[in-house]
């Protein structure tokens, strides 16, 4: 067998960071054979580290078959929208009759602009940003403090003025402040940008409790279908570790399972 043939030659060490390589460049090389239509799965290749991918290829096998079957459809755009069943001639319309533009797969997780919409995708950014601000704040030192825009939190708002960063981080004379984005594929690079333009000046809100603070920002952006970016040098001054596989998976399968929500009620405001 192949693993017994890397030990004897290798011993147990080589063979294992062999092993451990070969699958990340198969998970990848997976991602990459697949048939699509757009450029999600490019622009995931070119921005989501290898080994990010690899953990997410090994989630996708622990997914229920419905949950399966939406992401791969999801990610080739195969997914039976307006947009698409006008092309396969299964409708007469391409439009969403929620708000009236072409409703395609992009559109349905994250484009539409329908006030009830609108809500979910904030409930999914939500539900995400808890799980980690919880996940942080279990890692903190007790010279560490966390501030999230969320109930049950101290507040964001209570160190800048006029602008609430989702998290931030304070220890000492420093701060993080993070920004999570859940965005669609094509969107990785330019979400980033976004929020980078939109923090540019945030030492200009600092509120009278941080003006001799350091403040630096850092972005998340998770994918609608659970690919995660994000540089945690970030948080190196806070001594919090790198992201485990385990919490990555649970972030990658609530935006899964959330995602899949929003598209089952794609054409329904209940």
């Amino acid at each position: 067998m192949k693993t017994d043939s890397l030990l004897i030659a290798n011993g147990s060490k080589k063979a294992k960071q062999i092993l451990i390589k070969s699958q990340v460049e198969e998970a990848s090389n997976h991602l990459l054979g697949l048939p699509y239509q757009g450029k999600s799965i490019e622009m995931v290749t070119e921005q989501i580290p290898k080994k990010y991918i690899a953990l997410w290829s090994n989630l996708m096998e622990t997914l229920p078959g419905f949950l399966f079957n939406f992401v791969r459809k999801a990610l080739q755009s195969q997914l039976p929208t307006k947009a698409n069943l006008l092309r396969w001639g299964r409708s007469s319309s391409n439009l969403c009759p929620l708000c009236n533009s072409i409703q395609s797969n992009k559109h349905v997780l994250s484009n539409c602009n329908n006030a009830t919409v609108l809500q979910r995708y904030t409930q999914r950014h939500d539900k995400i940003l808890f799980i980690l601000a919880t996940w942080l704040q279990s890692k903190l030192d007790k010279q560490s403090s966390l501030f999230a825009d969320l109930p049950g939190f101290q507040q964001t708002s209570d160190l800048f003025n006029r602008i609430r960063p989702d998290l931030a981080l304070k220890k000492g004379n420093k701060i993080c402040a993070i920004e999570l984005t859940i965005c669609h594929e094509t969107n990785l690079v330019s979400s980033k940008a976004y929020k980078e333009n939109k923090y540019t000046n945030i030492d200009n809100h600092k509120s009278e409790i941080i003006q001799d603070c350091t403040v630096v920002l850092s972005t998340c952006e998770i994918s609608v279908l659970g690919f995660v970016q994000f540089d945690s040098t970030s948080l190196t001054d806070f001594i919090i570790p790198h992201f485990d596989d385990n919490f990555l998976h649970n972030i990658s399968r609530c935006v899964i399972q959330s995602s899949f929500d929003i598209y089952a009620h794609r054409d329904s405001l209940i």
